[in-house]
């Protein structure tokens, strides 16, 4: 990605209608960003301190950025504040879709990385939740290349695991937030799993509040290296 390009927006998308400022107050607003990703509290967070890292370049999914230099750099120091500030591992996930409307994508068609304050392993709750699907081990980076054009669901106990470590599979029967179920049903919060139904907005506002605290320069640029 060229730091000087003018990013691609769509306008119908309100992802890339968030404006290129930080939040003061509430929480659906950016509390982090670089050159090309932003970080925010995800609404239906029954997890304080559940964050997405988004591209500001409208993209589907994630698969041909996981790679890049600035993508590790930044969500790398989103994480480090979410463990400093809750002190728990942070697992990671993504609902990989490939088209706009798609269930894969629970109702968001811009990419984002899902990170989660969790006191468990993400793949052992997803395998209790869902014994029957079968998961590929290899590099987040890898995606397109070992599932082609499909839609993909992708998890990993910790955001470095991408690199080596993640777990993917194909989508053959779309189910919206997936990976929110398993989580909640492994919390015993299957009912609140939803989160048009329930936001946990004022966890979420706690949450900006507190991770701004610990990203203390969240206007500084991170530069790409090859």
């Amino acid at each position: 990605m060229d730091a000087m390009q003018v990013c691609r927006r769509d306008p119908g998308c309100r992802f890339c209608g968030f404006p290129s400022r930080m939040a003061t107050d509430g929480f659906d607003l950016p509390i982090a960003e670089s050159d090309h990703f932003f970080a925010l509290p995800s609404v239906g967070s029954f997890v304080p301190g559940w964050t997405l890292v988004c591209p500001k370049e409208h993209h589907l999914n994630l698969a041909g950025l996981y790679g890049t230099a600035e993508f590790v750099e930044f969500s790398s120091r989103v994480a480090s504040a979410i463990s400093h500030a809750y002190g728990d591992t942070v697992v990671v996930f993504e609902h990989g879709c490939r088209r706009a409307g798609s269930l894969t994508g629970c109702g968001t068609d811009h990419a984002h990385l899902h990170l989660v304050p969790f006191q468990g392993s993400l793949e052992a709750a997803v395998r209790q939740f869902d014994a029957a699907s079968q998961w590929v081990a290899g590099r987040a980076q890898d995606v397109n290349r070992l599932l082609g054009d499909r839609e993909y669901l992708l998890m990993a106990d910790s955001l470095p695991d991408l690199r080596a470590a993640a777990l993917f599979r194909a989508v053959e029967a779309p189910q919206s937030q997936y990976f929110r179920l398993a989580l909640a049903t492994a919390l015993g919060l299957r009912s609140m799993a939803n989160y048009r139904a329930y936001p946990f907005a004022e966890l979420a506002v706690q949450a900006a509040s507190r991770l701004r605290a610990d990203l203390q320069d969240p206007v500084e640029v991170l530069q790409e290296v090859a």
